[in-house]
């Protein structure tokens, strides 16, 4: 593939190039770069949560063309986050989640929640989004929602919690729940997550393993719980759900391995232990018409991205030679597709300030 001079080397820079006498800042092409506090591809558009954190914004992948902007608050309080699922942009603004309609913007829905977790607000909760699925996280509780209007679905499950008196001045005591719940995704009607398992919880709520449950989304009836499929923790990477919501699979920990069962009845098909193959897992395909996340890994039809702890590389699929290296902290929301053969989108994290996105790719 031939990736061709790049458009703008200030661009290249801002985007942790290596030096421009190197081979690989020569061979990259910047066509666009939009700042933006979080951003999000579906299909043929990027949504963008604006800095001033009062708009949402979308734009065509391809062309970079405004497709609308919306306010959806007056004024911005608190940690924010943007999220997709399907038709709907969810806006997670302090203590308050937006719904959007994806095609124009149009506010569906506002509801009042917990205050958005962040590095100063580990009590609070976060918005999971994940093949098909919502879920309203919080250090104590999980709440699965409906992804079109927010309704919870099914009843809210609790983790266990842990108080600690202070000892001296220098604590301050407090308390702390565990193990944590993990959203899993949509299987047809079902909703699948990972919670704690208090049977098995010995001395400490950090302690004990995890139970597979799944809720029917129309009838908020929860249809099995497994203590047979948790884990003690997973890697969120190597779980998934087959396209015809027939097949789920869990990876776990260390001595955990690989769980596949039946996402409709919870059976236990097959139970892998650990091994090589398993250590590099790749996401697992949303459902079709379903929204992706961010991802670290992500593969098109010739290219592949990686991002570490501190560096972005893409590599051409067929051969694994590398194209391009970036250094800093990089999420990837696309990889050709609609953007088209050769091109893909990533959003640059930045300390404490705003990220960017950015689409790079060969020169027309």
């Amino acid at each position: 593939m031939g990736w061709l001079s790049l458009v703008s080397w200030l661009w290249l820079q801002a985007l942790g190039a290596p030096d421009c006498g190197k081979p690989a800042a020569s061979t990259i092409s910047v066509a666009a770069r939009i700042p933006a506090a979080d951003a999000r591809v579906f299909k043929d558009t990027l949504f963008v949560l604006e800095p001033d954190y009062l708009h949402v914004a979308a734009f065509d992948a391809r062309s970079g063309k405004l497709r609308w902007r919306s306010r959806f608050q007056e004024k911005a309080a608190g940690f924010h986050s943007l999220h997709l699922a399907s038709d709907r942009v969810f806006v997670y603004a302090g203590n308050r989640i937006v719904a959007l309609e994806a095609a124009g913007g149009k506010l569906v829905v506002s509801r009042t929640v917990p205050w958005h977790e962040d590095r100063r607000n580990r009590s609070g909760c976060t918005l999971d989004v994940r093949l098909g699925a919502c879920a309203l996280d919080c250090q104590c509780s999980f709440q699965f929602l409906s992804c079109r209007d927010l309704t919870p679905i099914g009843p809210t499950y609790r983790a266990t919690e842990t108080c600690f008196e202070p000892m001296d001045d220098l604590d301050e005591g407090g308390c702390s729940c565990g193990p944590g719940a993990w959203l899993l995704g949509r299987a047809g009607e079902l909703l699948l997550a990972c919670i704690e398992d208090a049977a098995s919880r010995e001395t400490s709520a950090f302690s004990g393993q995890r139970a597979v449950i799944a809720v029917d989304r129309r009838t908020s009836r929860e249809v099995y719980r497994s203590a047979a499929l948790g884990v003690s923790s997973w890697w969120r990477e190597g779980s998934g759900v087959s396209p015809d919501g027939e097949v789920c699979w869990l990876r776990g920990g260390k001595g955990d391995g690989l769980r596949i069962f039946s996402c409709q009845t919870g059976a236990l098909l097959s139970h892998r232990k650990d091994c090589e193959e398993y250590s590099h897992p790749v996401d697992a395909p949303a459902p079709s018409g379903e929204a992706e996340a961010p991802s670290a890994r992500r593969a098109g039809t010739t290219l592949e991205a990686v991002a570490g702890a501190s560096e972005l590389s893409v590599r051409e699929r067929a051969g694994g030679r590398e194209l391009a290296r970036f250094e800093g902290v990089f999420s990837i929301l696309a990889v050709e597709g609609a953007l088209g053969e050769g091109w893909l989108m990533i959003y640059r994290h930045e300390k404490d300030a705003p990220g960017q996105v950015f689409r790079i790719g060969p020169a027309r």
